[in-house]
């Protein structure tokens, strides 16, 4: 009966600690207060008043008292409440300096540990955090917190099969663990154990019957994973009974009625947990409100809802927000600030927002540099996180050595990963890599069979690739007809040489009836949309008056267009349509102008032909030094008529205007090659 006497502090002190750890905060605290009156300088008493001030939501009473307690005396245990209470109040930065001490003081302290494992973790330094925890294990082995701790930690990065044994190892010394058994049944889901997390779930209701949170799970899990909704329903709604304020019940009854198709209910509860400043609830009514499922889209509600979710530090809010800003819905269109969002919401983890801060990286937009080696470095986060667009891109660095040291087998990593999610573009460029052999011998069967994949996904490249395989021949039997049925698909698609070719399939009746305004409809659409060679193509069927009435003038545009993007076919027929004056009024100088542009791209016939405006000083001063640089360069093209040209210019030169003549076209040769 003395352990129990009014006046005993030590056992008033012991029975305080007892009613803490069982969840009697508010009973503790006057029990302490009591003992505080006969030991006002007892930093043991204290500390144990700030942590029961903490455990009542009072983090600034909770300081003051940690405070007093190291002024008396320092120790880790007080030094880790004070992280705690500063994390609580929002001061990250002034929250890091007690938990250093902490360390400092006592480096194997189990809760300064445990409690940077989730500083760690809340800044998504999941490894650290692993690391952390692992040291803590050594310190405590049987403490089913840092278990709990570490489980959660796998999960996030992705390990859940590991997550699972630490989770299962937590419940196994805590068996009414119930952060473990909620995040054992979690892991199971993404392990697709489903019969498991079932019995998670429901052993978690058994154990806590009163627990709206632990329903509204069971009943988010029936309705997700086994479709069950009518027993989700039901299971729902007694969580609503159970605590109709509890924010998470409505947020989780909101995501069932999405999937039930009854977007204005899901709205009702969606509004009611987001009132409570449930982050998560107000990122999901902003998307609501955005996307004009229930109702009208009304952006500016959506952008409310979502600064108020990113406000918290919800990290799909800020990256949401981001979106709203690069779009411009709903707020002034703002790259920059965009792209600003877009790192908070990357360092905290999203895997989408990583990879759209990758794009603006490799693509210098938003006001970044361009920065190949920095946009791996997010294609590679987000990639590990399993998104399959970072994980291609990421590939594709790797097999063209952009940013990152080039490695081919690298990109087949990544390309696999990316594929094997169904990803059309990384099964085609795993495709095109097993057939090139760039990884040794090359291998056809693989190729082909992912190419089809990616071509039955809809990849317009390759559909092409496919077609292009067919037409010449290339490790399958030649087949025009199979070959115009891929560019076909190809085309359609929008796949602008897919249209080309197609195109010359209808014009040479190769696989297909022979159609040649068939073949001007195919090349008008690629020559639209800016291909150079069908602008070519274009112009010599207005020319000939094949498959569309001849029209100089027509024709003379389409090589105008394709001259100017430096196609140096087209330009050497505006230099004869120039000449000849034929659909445009004739101007020698001009069409000396075209056939210079064409030579310079290294046209043998262009080069002949300025050749003789030189000899002949059409369009061009005379200067027989000039024509000889340009017909030897014609020669070296292989062009024969050019041969019998410099044979009757050669009496016309003597032997010093001729060297000099050949000097400049060695030299005119080596900065072609060095450009």
């Amino acid at each position: 009966m003395l352990a129990l006497a009014p006046g005993n502090v030590d056992a008033s002190l012991g029975i305080a600690h007892c009613d803490l750890s069982r969840g009697r905060a508010q009973r503790a605290l006057r029990a302490l207060e009591r003992c505080r009156r006969r030991r006002p300088r007892d930093a043991e008493i204290l500390l144990a008043i700030g942590r029961a001030r903490l455990c009542l939501g009072r983090p600034k009473r909770a300081e003051r008292a940690l405070r007093a307690a190291l002024a008396l005396r320092e120790s880790a245990d007080a030094h880790v409440a004070l992280h705690e209470c500063l994390a609580r109040r929002g001061l990250a930065a002034q929250a890091e300096a007690p938990l250093q001490r902490a360390l400092i003081l006592d480096p194997d302290h189990v809760g300064a540990r445990l409690a940077l494992a989730r500083a760690l973790r809340a800044r998504a330094k999941r490894a650290a955090a692993e690391r952390a925890l692992r040291r803590a294990l050594r310190s405590a082995p049987r403490c089913a917190a840092i278990w709990i701790e570490l489980g959660a930690t796998l999960v996030e990065r992705g390990a859940n099969a590991e997550g699972r044994r630490a989770l299962r190892r937590a419940l196994r010394l805590d068996p009414r663990a119930t952060q473990a058994r909620r995040l054992l049944a979690g892991a199971c889901v993404a392990l697709r154990r489903l019969g498991e997390a079932e019995m998670q779930y429901r052993a978690w209701v058994a154990e806590r019957p009163r627990s709206a949170v632990a329903r509204a799970c069971l009943g988010a899990f029936l309705s997700r994973e086994r479709r069950a909704f009518r027993e989700a329903e039901r299971t729902l709604r007694r969580a609503l009974v159970l605590d109709d304020g509890q924010p998470l019940a409505h947020y989780l009854y909101a995501a069932h009625l999405l999937r039930c198709d009854r977007p204005r209910q899901a709205q009702h509860h969606l509004l009611r947990a987001a009132r409570r400043g449930m982050a998560p609830a107000q990122n999901a009514l902003a998307c609501l409100y955005a996307s004009g499922v229930a109702g009208r889209v009304c952006f500016d509600r959506a952008i409310r809802w979502l600064r108020k979710a990113a406000a918290s530090g919800d990290a799909h809010a800020l990256f949401n927000l981001a979106v709203r800003y690069d779009r411009g819905e709903g707020v002034e269109e703002d790259p920059a600030r965009a792209a600003r969002l877009y790192r908070r919401a990357a360092s905290r983890g999203v895997a989408h927002a990583q990879y759209n801060l990758g794009l603006l990286y490799a693509a210098g937009a938003a006001g970044m540099p361009r920065d190949r080696a920095r946009a791996a470095v997010w294609y590679e986060k987000a990639a590990e996180q399993g998104d399959a667009r970072a994980q291609c891109n990421l590939g594709c660095l790797y097999d063209h050595g952009i940013g990152v040291a080039q490695d081919s087998q690298r990109a087949l990593h990544w390309f696999h990963k990316a594929a094997r999610q169904g990803h059309a573009y990384a099964q085609y460029n795993l495709g095109v890599l097993y057939d090139s052999g760039e990884l040794g011998a090359r291998d056809v069967e693989r190729a082909l069979r992912w190419l089809h994949r990616s071509a039955r996904k809809g990849c317009d490249s390759a559909q092409f690739y496919l077609g292009l395989l067919h037409e010449t021949g290339d490790g399958v039997g030649r087949c025009y007809t199979t070959a115009s049925a891929w560019y076909e698909r190809a085309a359609r698609r929008g796949h602008l040489p897919a249209q080309y070719n197609l195109a010359m399939l209808y014009l040479t009746g190769r696989g297909v009836r022979e159609d040649a305004a068939r073949a001007a409809i195919w090349l008008e659409r690629a020559g639209a949309a800016g291909l150079a060679e069908a602008q070519h193509s274009l112009g010599f069927l207005y020319q000939l008056g094949r498959g569309v009435p001849r029209d100089p003038r027509r024709s003379f545009w389409w090589f105008s267009k394709a001259g100017h993007q430096g196609h140096a076919a087209a330009q050497l027929c505006l230099g004869v349509l120039y000449l000849r004056g034929d659909g445009v009024p004739r101007n020698p100088a001009r069409a000396a102008r075209w056939y210079a542009r064409a030579a310079a791209g290294g046209n043998a016939n262009a080069q002949r032909r300025l050749a003789r405006c030189y000899a002949s000083g059409v369009g061009v001063p005379p200067s027989l030094t000039e024509a000889y640089k340009w017909i030897t360069l014609a020669c070296l093209g292989g062009d024969n008529e050019a041969r019998r040209l410099r044979a009757s210019l050669e009496p016309y030169l003597s032997a010093r205007e001729r060297w000099d003549a050949q000097r400049l076209a060695r030299e005119w040769q080596l900065e072609q090659e060095l450009a």
